[in-house]
């Protein structure tokens, strides 16, 4: 048997190439004159592993600022603050930071888009979001993982990532696998369908339910951490119940 998740994408007018399929089972785009396309636990995993692409070409720079402050009555500190060049001014708002973000180790950024909301009506089915190798070779990135319960816990992928050498363009195009996600469940044996939601009227139903949930939920429930890790232990009738267990 196997489980369904259900997704739709955000900031739709990027996907409107209906030739381009922005998740792709990892399966899909193995070489199968690889030595090990016929090894079974190499299978296993990739056929229950999804693939993200990027619907569009975006690219930025990060220039090295450096400043002096002298605080009255104490010596003078340099700092270096980094300046981010978007190519593209019309994408200036593809990319989300905080000064935190910034004065990591390496500078962190996130993607507004690849963007999807996934929902499941199944128990106990956790979203695995990882990096793709190609990405620090071609990208310069590796993207943030993580992972929680989506049948407690019905949200947005996000795509944040970790730039590799600050001295050096990151360059994305359309079509670049960027990250992968898996889903994870007691029986890992049981296959995965990811099925893209196409109804308008369910999508817009469910996608106000979310940004509901999203600005209502975890005011009047401080303990909502606990639902990303925790079994699944009810189901509901609601048409969008998912979005509350």
């Amino acid at each position: 048997m196997k489980k369904t998740v259900y997704y739709t994408p955000y900031n739709t007018e990027w996907y409107s190439d209906k030739s381009f399929n922005p998740i792709i089972r990892q399966t899909e785009l193995i070489d199968k004159t690889y030595s090990y396309a016929n090894c079974p636990v190499f299978n296993h995993q990739s056929n229950r592993t999804f693939v993200l692409l990027s619907p569009v070409d975006f690219s930025f720079s990060i220039k090295k600022i450096e400043y002096t402050i002298n605080p009255t009555g104490f010596d003078s500190i340099t700092k270096i603050f980094p300046k981010i060049n978007i190519d593209n001014p019309l994408q200036r708002d593809f990319l989300q930071y905080t000064l935190e973000d910034l004065e990591s180790p390496l500078p962190v950024f996130q993607l507004k888009i690849p963007k999807f909301l996934f929902w499941t009506y199944e128990d106990d089915v956790w979203l695995n979001l990882f990096d793709h190798p190609i990405t620090s070779y071609s990208n310069n990135l590796i993207a943030v993982g993580g992972w929680f319960n989506l049948s407690n816990w019905t949200r947005t992928s996000s795509f944040a990532f970790t730039v590799i050498d600050e001295d050096k363009p990151i360059s994305i195009k359309k079509g670049d696998p960027i990250c992968r996600l898996s889903f994870i469940y007691p029986n890992l044996n049981e296959g995965i369908i990811l099925k893209e939601e196409k109804d308008h009227e369910k999508i817009t139903k469910i996608e106000e339910s979310y940004h509901k949930k999203q600005t209502n939920f975890r005011e009047k429930n401080p303990l909502w951490k606990r639902k990303l890790f925790s079994k699944t232990n009810s189901k509901s009738k609601c048409p969008v119940g998912f979005l509350f267990k």
